[in-house]
């Protein structure tokens, strides 16, 4: 064993006198850049199927046409959809199987994001017309080859719209292509899912919050050949690409022909999903929250985690009224007032489900205690606030221009340490980058930081207080965004 322990210390005392006569040999190579900002232009490829009634208002279909490795999957396949879709759409219309819709139906293909700021910028008169918008990236995909299944990406929970709860109806009618050996029940033979807002393509720029346009994505995630020479056309399948010129063609149209009536049953709808979402959000918290075995489990536990529940529905509750009177914004003007009668009735049917089941909860937490042999649940003692938590409750951020924030201009004009420090708090955070542009989007000038940050953590399922307060020091710093201080109560 000595001579074994010997010999690795020896060997090891070869490596590291290798390895720094490797480092002392390292080629270091310097380069210089020529580069200059001057004026150009961007070339956005659009066409319009016009409407009859209300031409300026718009249903965009937008997909992207550049990218570092442009390829079959990503994102010939979104072109080639939008571009099917235009063809249905139009024949079906001319022929006159179709009235023509009441809105425009325009079909935008883009430098991705890039793309699409150089279209809102040229045509912001345009952007408050545009009712319902579906960003498709990467929609081709053979499953058996790529393995990720079709998704429906919904917007961010900052910015709650109708349009969400009609491309998921569209999906679920599609997912029932297989039926069952007795024909009594239909399934879905591909796979497919709906999955909370994500961002990354050209929907992050449509659906913030500021510039408002409500844009749902259809994708294929995960990717095998994701970004790589490998996304050729062998991997694309012609009957996924058939499934979402269906999905894309019957979104544009229901939302560019919607009247009255489709808002009826729009809304009837969302108070569906709204209730099923608020009824799965109490059960599954309800089951959290009697599952958790712990040794010094006690009675406050037990509050404490009533309390979180309580406010999971209020949360919940919130997103969902909010999608329902999103509805208000495409009823016709003749039918408003009693729209909104009828829209306040939902709203408080909602409201009273949401009441009753978090009733329902409160008794099982009491009948669970007792159960456990703790008695009667204390009063919930609300927890003093933390360093963190007082600094984010006295910063109320602001934002200042239209659309998400880009740290291009704020690194150039920063010191190569501050650089190397933000690169290195980014690196150690990367698992909660994500929460960062939730967080913009959160921002109203009203909310603090604290209550921006409690937010992104009933929406993402985490936050990080502390990297939240770096980050909107930074954006304040370099004058992004603007921070004002409010004093605590």
């Amino acid at each position: 064993n000595a001579q074994k322990n010997s010999k690795g210390f020896r060997e090891k005392e070869k490596f590291e006198d290798e390895t720094e006569e490797d480092e002392k040999e390292a080629l270091r190579v310097r380069a210089k850049v020529d580069a200059e900002f001057y004026n150009g232009t961007c070339e956005d490829v659009t066409a319009v199927i016009r409407g009859r009634e209300l031409p300026k208002e718009e249903v965009l279909v937008i997909a992207h046409l550049c990218h570092p490795q442009p390829s079959a999957n990503d994102n010939a396949s979104g072109c080639a959809v939008a571009m099917e879709s235009a063809r249905c759409l139009n024949k079906l219309i001319s022929d006159g199987e179709l009235p023509r819709p009441r809105r425009t139906i325009r079909f935008l293909l883009v430098p991705e994001m890039t793309g699409t700021y150089a279209y809102l910028a040229t045509h912001e008169e345009k952007i408050s017309k545009i009712i319902a918008g579906v960003n498709l990236d990467m929609v081709g995909h053979d499953q058996d080859l790529t393995k990720g299944p079709l998704l429906v990406e919904k917007t961010p929970e900052a910015n709650p719209s109708y349009v969400n709860y009609l491309m998921v109806k569209i999906m679920k009618d599609l997912a029932k292509d297989g039926e069952n050996f007795g024909g009594t029940g239909k399934y879905a033979l591909f796979k497919w899912a709906v999955t909370p807002y994500s961002g990354g393509s050209d929907h992050y720029v449509l659906s913030d919050p500021s510039v408002g346009v409500p844009t749902t994505m259809i994708i294929h995630w995960p990717d095998l050949y994701y970004h790589t020479s490998l996304d050729t056309i062998d991997k694309v399948s012609a009957e996924e690409l058939k499934r979402v010129v269906v999905m894309t063609s019957t979104y544009a149209y229901f939302f560019a022909n919607a009247g009255y009536e489709e808002c009826l049953w729009l809304a009837n709808q969302v108070t569906t999903e709204a209730k099923t979402r608020l009824l799965d959000t109490v059960q599954g918290e309800l089951s959290q929250l009697m599952a958790e075995e712990d040794k010094s489990e006690k009675p406050e536990r037990i509050v404490k985690a009533l309390k979180e529940v309580e406010e999971r529905v209020s949360y919940v509750l919130n997103r969902e009224i909010g999608a329902l009177w999103s509805i208000d914004k495409i009823v016709p003007k003749k039918e408003k007032r009693m729209s909104k009668a009828y829209l306040r009735n939902l709203e408080t049917d909602v409201k009273r489900l949401a009441k009753r089941d978090l009733e329902r909860v409160r008794q099982a937490a009491k009948m669970y205690s007792k159960a456990k042999g703790y008695g009667e649940l204390p009063v919930f003692k609300k927890p003093k606030m933390k360093k963190d938590e007082k600094t984010a409750a006295e910063m109320v951020p602001r934002r200042i221009y239209r659309g998400p924030i880009s740290m291009d201009l704020a690194l150039e004009k920063m010191t190569e340490e501050s650089r190397v420090a933000y690169w290195k708090m980014m690196l150690k955070k990367k698992k909660l980058e994500s929460t960062l542009d939730l967080a913009v989007y959160w921002t109203d000038g009203v909310r603090s930081l604290l209550e921006i940050s409690k937010l992104v953590k009933q929406e993402a399922g985490k936050v990080d207080l502390g990297f939240l307060i770096d980050y909107f020091r930074i954006l304040s710093q370099y004058g992004l965004i603007k921070v004002e201080k409010k004093p605590l109560e």
